[in-house]
């Protein structure tokens, strides 16, 4: 009995240090790591932690429906470091390139980051995505970095003062990205692209052709499905024009690329093969057919009471 207890718990260690292994492997080159700073008065809060890391998968799934590419993140996700600063320092402190005051903390927090994890502007290896729980004039990014102060934090667990929705602080993440992924404002012509305004009506916003193409040629965007997609089934399909993702519980929504356009879907029962959505909006109703794994990669679409026909091709 002793040495079959002994064996379980020989096994047991070995799983769980191959699973630490895994949840801290050496950052892939090529990727974003994204940084959550804790000044040394404040606290190691797991409720941003979480959030920082919805919100950086969910612009994950995101960019890949409408570059048909991705960048990686790695394991953790979030890496966490608690600075030698207190949060009013980053603020306060005049950096040595004397920024004006709104950029304050968005210097001090690059410096500190730099000192930690060897962050840096440009960096062939890296982009760089840094929070950091201080007060700061705003969120920015440049080619390879962005940093968004405490203000985003807060919107991210849903406490922004203004009220803002979650999905705003997800999109405005996004937006200073894109910066960091190079990518410039568009201008007045296109105000619902997401590096114009259409960050505040995210995931209702878009990427332009000159943002698609430059991100399709981006080093830091991949072909293949990221790691991060395994084991949460077939949630997104991609298809030309667009892609259908699983929002919430129940809940699917179409996105077109190159719009700001969404359809909303109910997830419906169903038979084996396919997931059965339903917008009852669109009179007699508007029915999907998506494929599950393994069951190929037609998306049939068909109104109430008619036949299904084909509508798209998913790709992988």
């Amino acid at each position: 009995m002793a040495r079959t207890t002994l064996a379980v718990l020989s096994l047991a260690l070995v799983l769980l240090l191959a699973a630490t292994n895994i949840l801290h492997a050496a950052p892939a080159e090529k990727s974003v790591r994204v940084i959550y700073l804790v000044p040394k008065d404040g606290e190691h809060r797991k409720d941003y932690q979480a959030a920082i890391e919805a919100g950086v998968l969910d612009l994950q799934v995101w960019y890949y429906g409408h570059v048909g590419k991705t960048f990686r993140l790695n394991r953790p996700i979030v890496e966490v470091k608690q600075t030698d600063h207190d949060s009013a320092w980053y603020d306060a402190h005049e950096p040595a390139n004397k920024p004006g005051q709104k950029f304050h903390t968005f210097y001090n927090a690059l410096e500190d980051a730099q000192r930690y994890f060897g962050a840096k502007p440009g960096d062939p290896d890296f982009v760089w995505m840094i929070y950091v729980d201080a007060p700061g004039g705003t969120g920015a990014g440049f080619t390879g970095v962005t940093i968004l102060p405490k203000h985003d934090l807060e919107g991210l667990i849903g406490k922004a003062p203004d009220k803002t929705p979650i999905s705003r602080w997800f999109g405005g993440a996004g937006h200073e990205l894109g910066h960091a992924f190079g990518r410039p404002h568009p201008g007045d012509a296109h105000p619902q692209a997401i590096m114009q305004l259409g960050y505040i009506t995210y995931p209702a916003c878009y990427l332009t052709p000159d943002d698609i193409r430059a991100l399709d040629a981006s080093p830091f965007f991949h072909a293949d499905r990221p790691d991060t997609f395994q084991g949460r089934g077939r949630f997104v399909y991609r298809y030309n024009g667009g892609y259908f993702v699983k929002a919430d519980g129940a809940k699917w929504e179409e996105r077109k690329t190159g719009s700001d356009e969404i359809l909303r879907f109910t997830q419906q029962a169903g038979e084996a093969d396919y997931v059965y959505l339903l917008d009852a909006s669109r009179k007699p109703g508007a029915w999907v057919a998506l494929p599950k794994e393994g069951k190929g990669s037609e998306i049939r679409f068909r109104w109430q009471g008619e036949e299904w026909k084909k509508l798209y091709e998913a790709k992988e």
